[in-house]
């Protein structure tokens, strides 16, 4: 699997997931993996012209797509879903000071 992917994920990685939704990145398989401030760096199955382009649409972002397993896009998903769960159960506690 990419590094890029890795529970607790990088900031750009974090950004990156925020761009596409939870949905469609299970629906499409697509894995947000990186953005640079112009660019969403996703992975994908296949370079699908149909994929990427819909992915632009709803990114509002230029696409750089990398081919990935469908096992490998599923396993990061599910880490980045992991990671949104336990950042929102931190936020969520009181300051212990």
């Amino acid at each position: 699997m990419t590094e890029l992917v890795t529970t607790g994920g990088s900031a750009s990685q974090r950004t990156a997931s925020a761009l596409v939704s939870r949905a469609f990145a299970y629906d499409a398989d697509v894995l947000p993996l990186a953005y640079d401030g112009s660019t969403l760096t996703v992975a994908m199955t296949s370079e699908s012209p149909e994929l990427v382009d819909r992915v632009r649409h709803l990114a509002r972002k230029e696409i750089r797509a990398v081919v990935m397993s469908v096992r490998e896009i599923r396993e990061g998903l599910n880490l980045l879903s992991r990671d949104r769960r336990a950042r929102r159960r931190f936020a969520g506690r009181a300051d212990p000071r």
